[in-house]
């Protein structure tokens, strides 16, 4: 028999835990189990130690400690997320293309908003401009992460209708959809 094994038989014996052995002895505790898994003293020792260190209860309340303070830090971070929002709000509330930008969304968005995705779907390329200018200006995205599709008639020809877009909406296009 292997004499780290014994030794680990031994340290079992004086009720140590398998991290604690395997700390000892630098075996990993799938080693352990692996010895000891099929010793009846051993599985009476789990027994023993469970109870002597009621880890689960421990661990559960742990876990509670972390979920409450989280829950907290969550909650600080959204609420200042809503002041700012008021903020914003009251300083674009009279802004014209602000107003249009929440419009046209309005009106001609998508209202499934999946991934942080926003969408607007309208054949007019003044108000797709207007949209663009929306999006850069007052929601401060950058126009490389602007993309415009367009769905096409099998009767059209992609490229104008590619360089159309693309200058009516100041937005390179992406594939034909």
């Amino acid at each position: 028999m292997r004499s780290d094994k014994q030794l680990a038989i031994q340290l079992r014996h004086q009720h140590k835990s398998y991290n604690e052995i395997s700390k000892t002895l630098n075996i990993p505790k799938s080693t352990l189990s692996c010895w000891f898994s099929k010793l009846e003293w051993s599985k009476n020792f789990t027994t023993i130690l469970f109870h002597q260190n009621n880890s689960s209860e421990k661990h559960r309340k742990q876990i509670q400690y972390l979920a409450k303070i989280n829950r907290e830090r969550w909650f600080r971070v959204h609420l200042g997320y809503q002041q700012q929002a008021k903020a914003d709000f009251n300083n674009l509330k009279n802004n014209k293309l602000f107003l249009a930008g929440l419009m046209l969304y309005w009106g001609e968005g998508d209202s499934k908003i999946e991934n942080s995705i926003v969408r607007l779907a309208n054949t007019d390329p003044q108000m797709i401009r207007i949209f663009v200018l929306f999006l850069e200006r007052i929601c401060k995205i950058p126009k490389s992460d602007i993309k415009l599709a367009r769905v096409l008639y099998r009767d059209l020809d992609e490229t104008s209708c590619k360089d159309f877009w693309s200058k009516m909406s100041i937005i390179p296009c992406a594939g034909v959809v």
